[in-house]
């Protein structure tokens, strides 16, 4: 399984996924339930580039249960909000792509929810 993130400006922007068991993988916590974020552009300063991704892959099976998909504006670089398309891809399923804005967070627990689905 894997979640790709992609938008095209400077801001920062993350994808969050929560697990069955609560756990979240994201910026701050990189790994859990066989997950783990091994992309992660814009969030330096001083490393940004204009076309950023950011990746979770699973290797092997993810445990059964219902996931959530997050998406959130930490920091903007000059534009309020950021247009993103997030990508989930499960094996034997086709890719489901789906797309947004998401505003400038207020707190740093202020996400969207983008998707929530159930692995078997």
């Amino acid at each position: 399984m894997q979640v790709i993130l992609a938008w095209d400006d400077r801001n920062d922007v993350d994808v969050h996924v929560i697990c069955p068991d609560g756990r979240r993988i994201y910026w701050d916590n990189l790994r859990a339930c066989g997950g783990e974020l091994d992309i992660d552009h814009n969030r330096y300063d001083d490393r940004v580039i204009p076309d950023p991704v950011e990746n979770i892959v699973w290797v092997g099976n993810p445990p059964p249960g219902t996931y959530r998909i997050e998406v959130q504006l930490p920091k903007s670089r000059g534009l309020p909000r950021s247009h993103y398309r997030i990508t989930l891809r499960r094996e034997g399923k086709p890719d489901q792509v789906f797309q947004g804005t998401v505003d400038r967070a207020r707190n740093r627990n202020d996400t969207k929810i983008v998707h929530v689905f159930t692995v078997p």
